[in-house]
């Protein structure tokens, strides 16, 4: 079900009319529908950085790390595609089912090259074309992988500037009253620390 919404969000970029922006430098997640509708083409390109909901970011020339699949029993991952952004666009019009990626290349790391969002019944989402330049023979098929929204929402793919959770945080806080009661940072750090930590722990 994942696969075939990312692969009918893709198709949707071969209909864009109008006089509406279809490259953007900067473009931010959280900007209403509506404005969206009204400024851009059902899909276009990022050029620079896409701020997710969150407040984090994601830059053109990022390096992502590939986590665990989301599947307990599989050997692939559910929202990880090989190949590129404009192969799996013609993927999705010519009925050829897009190819997951396998878990043998979990832990690598891969750059951004290029980011695509699309809107589409009230929602905008966003996929990530990433290139591998160390791919070795054995990984060549997937030196480029095409990777989604949901990858970064079920840790497929580790987003590194991702804000702390609560429990990163006070495990955090943790670490550092340990220093304190060590005395390897002194009060002032500590508080320093704790001032920046206690609003994301609350």
């Amino acid at each position: 079900m994942k696969t075939i919404l990312i692969a009918i969000t893709l198709m949707l970029g071969l209909t864009s009319y109008g006089q509406k922006q279809k490259t953007v430098d900067n473009f931010d997640m959280s900007t209403p529908f509506d404005v969206v509708k009204k400024s851009y083409k059902l899909s276009f390109f990022i050029e620079n950085s896409l701020t997710l909901v969150d407040g984090s970011a994601i830059a053109i020339g990022d390096e992502l790390k590939l986590g665990a699949s989301s599947s307990k029993t599989s050997n692939t991952y559910e929202t990880i595609l090989i190949g590129t952004i404009n192969g799996l666009t013609l993927y999705a019009i010519n009925g050829t089912p897009p190819v997951k990626a396998s878990t043998s290349i979990k832990g690598n790391t891969y750059t951004v090259s290029k980011i695509k969002c699309s809107r589409f019944q009230g929602q905008v989402t966003f996929v990530l074309e990433l290139t591998n330049s160390k791919s070795t023979a054995a990984f060549k098929s997937m030196k480029t992988i095409v990777v989604s929204y949901l990858s970064i929402e079920n840790g497929e793919v580790v987003n590194p500037n991702a804000p702390m959770t609560s429990e990163e945080a006070l495990a955090e806080l943790k670490r550092a009253k340990d220093k304190l009661e060590l005395e390897l940072i002194t009060q002032a750090e500590f508080d320093e620390i704790k001032s920046k930590l206690a609003p994301l722990i609350k």
